[in-house]
């Protein structure tokens, strides 16, 4: 293979014969074709042909999320989640798992831009929801993520970068960075001091993309639907944009005859501080809103969004 065709990439992969967990290793286009193909055949024979495992993810400065992919393009169908159909596999459950440990030792401030942090936290966030609704689902077949005043979001039991969470704290915390949050605002000034830094590496302008809120998934039907892929880096401006533009014309979800999704109620401040309003973000994602009506929110389902 030419030296010019070679890249270097951090690809997610389980070598579960081998029990080495997440490799990162140098590949070139094509054999990174041949990874992917890897990861979502399970891993059957072993790591890739020599290629040696490098443990140490201290200085890991990119991720690709093939672990996360993998199981999005098998159990994800337009949205419709496939929870019971992932317990059943047990390696797309090792998978999953060993995705999340390396998500939790992975340091996101040593990520190589602001795009790549981003989609690690974005990525981050919707896996472990993914986890703890199946882990939800196997003690109770009627499990909802609003039970319980909302509790699944509240408990801070996650590893995300060496930090534990909870699902509010990485979604209110570290990504929207709103100190007010009744999942932070309790902290100490000494105890916030890593959220404020890790949010202000994905928005240093103090301007927080409002975006997210299209790329966040709640597992709720009325969220914005799980996309069929992991974000990256390098494709997250294009994949938020579709994803915006998917959402506001879903007149279901996001905005319609009927009024708008309550995410433009719960987040005016952040699509206002961007677009003016919650208005100035569909019309910049939609080409028609002359059926929408603005003054009007739609009732949001909560019930799980797939068996």
């Amino acid at each position: 293979m030419s030296s010019d065709r070679r890249l270097t990439a951090l690809l997610l992969v389980v070598a579960w014969s081998l029990g080495c967990g997440d490799l990162v290793i140098d590949v070139s286009d094509e054999e990174k074709d041949n990874v992917a193909v890897y990861v979502e055949a399970g891993g059957a024979g072993g790591a890739p042909p020599d290629r040696e495992p490098i443990q140490d993810l201290s200085e890991v400065t990119r991720l690709e999320h093939l672990a996360w992919d993998a199981v999005l393009k098998r159990f994800n169908e337009d949205g419709d989640v496939q929870y019971a159909a992932f317990w059943a596999s047990p390696d797309h459950r090792e998978l999953l798992e060993s995705y999340l440990d390396t998500l939790a030792e992975v340091d996101p401030l040593l990520l190589e831009s602001e795009s790549e942090r981003l989609a690690f936290w974005i990525n981050a966030y919707n896996a472990l929801v993914f986890r703890g609704v199946v882990e939800g689902l196997t003690q109770d077949p009627g499990f909802r993520v609003d039970e319980g005043d909302f509790a699944f979001f509240k408990v801070e039991r996650y590893v995300v970068g060496g930090e534990v969470y909870s699902l509010d704290a990485l979604e209110h915390g570290v990504i929207r960075g709103d100190r007010a949050h009744a999942s932070v605002s309790g902290l100490s000034d000494e105890a916030w001091i890593p959220f404020a830094e890790r949010h202000a590496s994905l928005f240093p302008d103090g301007v927080v993309d409002p975006r997210i809120h299209v790329g966040l998934n709640c597992a709720a039907r009325s969220c914005p639907p799980l996309p069929s892929y992991a974000f990256t880096g390098p494709e997250l401006d294009a994949q938020l944009t579709e994803r915006a533009a998917r959402f506001v014309q879903d007149p279901e979800r996001g905005a319609g005859p009927e009024g708008i999704s309550m995410l433009f109620n719960w987040f005016s401040a952040d699509f206002s501080a961007v677009h003016g309003s919650p208005r100035g973000f569909v019309e910049s994602y939609r080409d028609d809103v002359g059926d929408v009506d603005f003054d009007r929110f739609l009732p949001y389902d909560w019930a799980l969004n797939g068996p």
